[in-house]
């Protein structure tokens, strides 16, 4: 959202800046890293973004890898400008049980 001063003046404050985002990979296996358009500064104190979170329990996690071991390789949480797996199925079973982390965010 922009704030406009006056027409001469042009935008006084910016909430919420869109637009492309570079990233450290290939999306599109064009062998190119590629953008995407999203909000660029996600701790704007002006900025309100409301979002859905989804999530996994740490017994969830367990029964997931003991249906099968390959589960504990399973993606939960990426870095947003890397695409790099930040977190794993495995990695919620083994946290401490007094831990509890938001996942499925890009944030």
């Amino acid at each position: 959202m922009r704030l406009l001063e006056s027409v001469d003046v042009g935008v006084g404050r910016e909430d919420g800046a869109y637009g492309p985002l570079a990233l450290g990979y290939d999306i599109d296996d064009d062998g190119n890293n590629d953008s995407v358009d999203t909000l660029l500064d996600l701790n704007n104190p002006n900025t309100k973004v409301y979002e859905a979170h989804g999530a996994i329990t740490q017994e969830w996690a367990d029964k997931l890898i003991a249906v099968s071991a390959s589960y504990a390789s399973v993606p939960v949480a990426y870095d947003r400008l890397t695409g790099a797996v930040t977190r794993t199925v495995g990695d919620i079973a083994d946290l401490n049980r007094a831990n509890t982390l938001r996942r499925f965010t890009s944030c």
